[in-house]
C-alpha cells in the first residue's frame, strides 16, 4: 500500500472504534457462528483426504501387522488427523458460545470477555442451559480432550487425564482414538446446535432449550 498513512489508519481505528467492534463481535451469535463455519471449512476441505489416508493405514495394518504399521513413516495426511479433530472441537465451542449469548445475553461487558472461561465443552453446554443425553456427554468429553490436549500437545497436565475422560465416555480403548462414528456424532451435535441457535429465545434463567433429556 504505497499511499498507506499510519496517522489516518490510527485515526479511523481509534480506541472507541476498537472497543465497540470488540463488543459487537463478542456479543453477536452471528459472529460466533461465522467463526465456527470457518473452522468447519477446514474440516470440509481436509476431511476426505484424512479419512482416505486413515482407511488406507488401517488396511495396511490389517495386512502387514501393527509392527510394520508403526515402522511406516507418517505422511502429512495422517499427521493432520489429530489437529482436525481439535478443529471440530473448536467449532463446537464457537456454536455453544453462540447459543450461550442467545440464552444469557452479552459475553463482552466494559471491554472485557465476561462469558464462561472454560474449554470443557460439557460445562459450557450446561452454562448455556443445554440438557445433554449420555451419548452427548461422552462425545463432548472426548472432544474436550482433543481440544485441550491431543490436538496440539503430546501430554495433558496430569498423567491420568486420559483415564478420567475414559471413565466419562465409557471407552475401553485409548481415548486418543477417533473414528468415523465419533465424527458422525460430532457432526450431528453440530447440526442440532445450529437448529437450536436459530430457534433459541433470550431470557436468561428460562427452561433449557432441550426438553428431550
Amino acid at each position: 500500500m504505497a499511499d498507506f498513512d499510519r496517522a489516518q489508519w490510527e485515526a479511523y481505528f481509534d480506541e472507541d472504534w476498537e472497543r465497540a467492534h470488540h463488543a459487537e463481535r463478542g456479543n453477536s451469535p452471528t459472529w460466533w457462528m461465522g467463526s465456527a463455519d470457518k473452522l468447519l471449512a477446514v474440516v470440509r476441505l481436509l476431511g476426505p483426504t484424512v479419512d482416505a489416508a486413515q482407511r488406507e493405514a488401517l488396511e495396511f495394518a490389517r495386512i502387514n501387522g501393527g509392527e510394520a504399521f508403526m515402522a511406516r513413516p507418517y505422511g502429512d495426511d495422517l499427521k493432520a488427523a489429530q489437529p482436525l479433530v481439535m478443529i471440530r472441537a473448536m467449532a463446537v465451542e464457537c456454536r455453544l458460545k453462540a447459543l450461550w449469548i442467545k440464552r444469557n445475553g452479552p459475553m463482552v461487558k466494559n471491554g472485557k470477555f465476561k462469558g464462561p472461561k472454560t474449554h470443557d465443552l460439557a460445562t459450557l453446554a450446561a452454562s448455556a442451559g443445554l440438557g445433554l443425553r449420555p451419548e452427548e456427554v461422552a462425545i463432548l468429553a472426548k472432544l474436550t480432550l482433543w481440544l485441550t490436549v491431543h490436538g496440539r500437545y503430546p501430554i495433558g497436565l496430569e498423567w491420568d487425564y486420559d483415564r478420567k475422560v475414559r471413565a466419562q465416555t465409557g471407552d475401553l480403548g485409548p481415548i486418543s482414538s477417533w473414528g468415523a462414528g465419533d465424527s458422525r456424532a460430532c457432526d450431528q451435535f453440530l447440526e442440532d446446535l445450529e437448529v437450536m441457535i436459530a430457534g433459541a429465545r433470550g431470557s436468561a434463567g428460562s427452561q433449557p432449550i432441550r426438553e428431550d433429556t
